[in-house]
């Protein structure tokens, strides 16, 4: 090999190294997706009704006292709607899966095929957390979520 040879190929290897760091340099949290769901669930006592809706049918939970609720009508066991409330607290941080509607029939977030969960408070019943909650058939402990208005879907482990 030649030293002209040597010369170009140097010359090449520098400005490949010049361009990768242009690259780098330029493209800086291009690739990065933004996103977060911060739940903020409410404490137990502030909620008066829980609402889980998926098609026609409707799961009513509602407070008759600090420890009393009833489900659909029905005496409903106060261990599992702390559950409930435990399970909205003491989720991991939630990572975003998806950024466009059109994934929300594959991640069963969409009208027909979520449930919507709804938490009341307050005179009036007032909204306190509304969710539109998937399911993700390969693991029970976890679940596709999305609030009703918005392109982004979590997955929520909880």
């Amino acid at each position: 090999m030649s030293a002209t040879q040597l010369k170009l190929i140097a010359g090449g290897l520098v400005l490949l190294l010049l361009l990768w760091g242009g690259s780098a340099l330029f493209s800086r949290g291009s690739d990065s997706v933004r996103g977060s769901l911060d739940l903020r669930a409410p404490a137990q006592t502030d909620v008066d009704s829980i609402t889980i809706v998926k098609a026609s049918d409707t799961i009513a939970l509602a407070r008759q006292s600090a420890s009393d609720w009833t489900v659909n009508g029905h005496r409903a066991a106060l261990a599992s709607v702390t559950e409930l409330f435990q399970a909205l607290r003491d989720t991991v941080h939630p990572e975003l899966v998806a950024q466009d509607s059109s994934s929300f029939t594959r991640l069963q977030v969409d009208s027909a095929g979520g449930r919507r969960l709804r938490l009341r408070g307050g005179r009036g019943g007032k909204p306190l957390l509304e969710l539109i909650v998937g399911t993700r058939p390969t693991d029970f402990q976890s679940a596709y979520v999305r609030r009703p208005g918005d392109n982004h879907v979590y997955l929520w482990r909880g």
